[in-house]
């Protein structure tokens, strides 16, 4: 195996890689990065035995061939080196990467012992606006569990109704709900995807050089599978197997109060409300007021910080919840528009958010409050 590359693609394409080769693996071979020379192009696949990532680039290909390498060092000496064309060459087991002085030798794995990387028919189940579906995703992933004691919670549920898709994702504590338009799904779809495949179908579609306008989504029930395609780029994974909590039975129906704030000045207050709320359980205090809404937080070592701004208030007027600033960061993070609202119905019953316009038909997200003693 011989060819020449352009170090940048190169380079970047390790990187991304690199995401899903696990950190501890259980099998020595899956540290490595599979590397597959064929014509005049270049296949590079990484997997950690859920997830499987393959990306393929142009190169010069001299002599065809294929091996293993190891992944997280290959890809910080290639990030160290200039912007300038690399030969790599694979001689008697060990790969060789030159650039002009500069050379290196990574031992390697046969290909043979890499892991086959699942193929699916690629029979399009439909696909959607790369742009639209990278933000339906940074919408709900977040709020997916990391706690795999919960399999199912560590997913986000699909389901396909009206050709609409809605996703929804919760860690027991907030839930997150996005619906998009595709105007082909199958109305019988409901399966629940890894957060951890949807996070990196987020990163290809923001990090795509090719700027491709579609991504492609197929799945096959029987073999419990999905696969994502946006170019050259293919993102195969397993699916998850049980049963979604009934997320609709804990969404308020009725709300006593309804808060509308300006965005960004409420995301700018609780960052300095949660200076003092970091040590104190993350808790921040909301007061509701008939114009305004006071954040209050404090902690008996340092302090207290208290600061009130304006809001559009309906409803009964002088209530107040508490959250988990994170949790209230995460959201406001998420939410584009210009204007936020939040209604709750008392202190310790949940709380749902929404952006204000045509998108909070389409994104709402639901935050536990945390009971806090006066």
């Amino acid at each position: 195996m011989k060819f020449r590359i352009d170090h940048d693609s190169f380079s970047k394409t390790l990187s991304l890689l690199n995401h899903v080769v696990p950190l501890k693996p259980n099998l020595p071979v899956i540290a490595n990065i599979l590397i597959e020379c064929n014509k005049n192009k270049l296949s590079l696949s990484a997997t950690n035995l859920e997830l499987a990532l393959t990306l393929t680039l142009p190169a010069k290909i001299e002599r065809e061939g294929k091996t293993t390498f190891p992944a997280r060092i290959t890809s910080e000496f290639v990030s160290s080196l200039i912007n300038k064309e690399l030969e790599i060459e694979l001689i008697d087991q060990l790969l060789y990467i030159n650039q002009e002085k500069v050379k290196a030798s990574f031992s390697t794995i046969p290909a043979e012992e890499f892991p086959s990387i699942p193929q699916i028919e690629e029979k399009t189940s439909f696909s959607v606006d790369k742009n639209l579906f990278s933000q339906a995703l940074e919408r709900v992933v977040f709020a997916a569990a990391q706690d795999e004691g919960r399999p199912t919670l560590t997913g986000v549920l699909w389901e396909g109704q009206d050709s609409n898709l809605k996703m929804v994702a919760t860690d027991g504590y907030r839930l997150s709900f996005v619906k998009i338009s595709l105007g082909k799904v199958a109305d019988s779809l409901k399966i629940i995807v890894p957060a951890k495949t949807l996070v990196e179908v987020l990163r290809i579609c923001q990090e795509d050089a090719e700027k491709s306008d579609k991504l492609e989504i197929y799945w096959q029930a029987e073999d419990n599978q999905i696969g994502f395609k946006l170019g050259e780029k293919k993102i195969i994974s397993r699916l998850i197997e049980g049963q979604f909590p009934d997320w609709e039975r804990i969404v308020p129906e009725e709300f006593k109060i309804k808060i509308v704030l300006d965005k960004e000045e409420f995301l700018r207050n609780l960052k300095t409300a949660s200076i003092f709320a970091r040590e104190s359980g993350g808790v921040v205090k909301c007061i509701i007021a008939p114009k305004s809404l006071t954040l209050k937080a404090n902690t008996a070592q340092v302090g207290e910080n208290e600061c009130a701004f304006p809001a559009k208030t309906q409803g009964e007027t002088g209530g107040e919840i508490a959250f988990n600033y994170r949790y209230l960061l995460d959201v406001l993070t998420v939410i584009s528009e210009d204007e936020v609202s939040f209604s709750m119905i008392e202190s310790l019953n949940p709380a749902i958010f929404r952006p204000v316009g045509k998108e909070g038909e389409n994104f709402f997200h639901i935050i536990m409050p945390v009971r806090v003693q006066d």
